[in-house]
């Protein structure tokens, strides 16, 4: 039994003093990766689209091989796929999410510093992926910037727990969506219950379409790296990053 209940977050209470320039451009980017997509790949055979994105058995085997070029080519495989997505739905609720949780993180981390936060996070559970599954079929594909955004998810909950996050939830098959304004906290544990629920309830690693060993390789990657920054003082202070009122 799964829980028929998805939760998208949209924006946050926090103010950012600086526009977050970096979270701009990932978007921007995904945007015109996805256009990419529509005119040139869409048309392809399904075998030959499965190769734009995380093929575990093939990833493993280029990273294993010890030739500089294969690994190269692995590594960019990995980076790339963050950016391609299935569609028109898949795109829109990345990059809400990005912006919901991404906005912010920057604003504390600086634009530098959060761009390689977001990279290593998506490297992080990608490989998390691979590491789990390096045997499965070939026609196993994981795209997607959810990699990557999840590790922003860990990272917020660690900086920002006590902010507030306004969202909507989808259950079952309503065509209304449910509005909320709760603690990042709330929100945060009840998408990562959510994501739980799907790999262990729901049919494994592929529920629903989503990726559960990427998103909690992610995810706690972003909160190692977040709790070690804000230990070491590798933070923008508050009253610096945002308007407090």
């Amino acid at each position: 039994m799964v829980i028929p209940l998805n939760l998208l977050a949209v924006t946050d209470s926090m103010k950012p003093l600086r526009v977050p320039i970096v979270t701009y451009a990932i978007i921007a980017l995904n945007v015109i990766f996805h256009f990419y997509r529509i005119t040139h790949i869409d048309g392809l055979p399904p075998w030959e689209q499965a190769l734009y994105g995380v093929i575990p058995a093939r990833v493993a085997a280029e990273l294993a091989s010890g030739h500089p070029s294969l690994i190269a080519d692995a590594f960019l495989t990995m980076l790339m796929a963050m950016f391609w997505h299935s569609g028109w739905w898949h795109l829109i609720a990345n990059m809400l999410t990005l912006f919901a949780f991404g906005c912010s993180l920057e604003a504390l981390m600086g634009s530098t510093c959060f761009a390689f936060f977001y990279l290593v996070c998506g490297l992080a559970g990608t490989l998390t992926f691979v590491c789990l599954a390096p045997d499965s079929s070939w026609m196993v594909s994981s795209i997607g910037a959810s990699v990557a955004i999840f590790g922003l998810i860990g990272g917020y909950l660690v900086l920002l727990p006590g902010a507030r996050m306004f969202g909507f939830g989808f259950l079952g098959g309503l065509p209304i969506p449910l509005p909320f304004y709760f603690r990042a906290s709330w929100v945060i544990g009840a998408i990562m219950l959510l994501q739980f629920v799907d790999v262990v309830l729901g049919g494994g690693i592929f529920a629903h379409g989503i990726n559960g060993y990427e998103h909690f390789g992610g995810f706690i990657a972003g909160f190692a790296i977040s709790w070690a920054m804000r230990e070491r003082g590798w933070l923008i202070p508050t009253e610096q990053a945002f308007r407090l009122e």
